[in-house]
């Protein structure tokens, strides 16, 4: 059995975050947190990475902005 992967960004399974709808925000999340846990990614780091990776350019860079970041 293949081991689950990430997709790229420009793939149809991965989550999408629409910045013009806020409120589509927390279900982006909870995608994501599902998508992390299938592929058994736990690292903090690199589950900030990957919620960047599928956002637009303009909402990852006001992301990083965040101290939490």
């Amino acid at each position: 059995m293949a081991t689950p992967h990430m997709p790229m960004r420009t793939e149809r399974s991965a989550p999408t975050f629409d910045p013009t709808n806020p409120r589509e925000l927390r279900r982006y999340f909870e995608d994501l947190e599902a998508l992390l846990q299938r592929c058994n990614i736990t690292d903090a780091t690199e589950k900030k990475r990957y919620a960047r990776n599928y956002v637009p350019v303009d909402v990852a860079d006001q992301w990083e902005m965040i101290p939490e970041y």
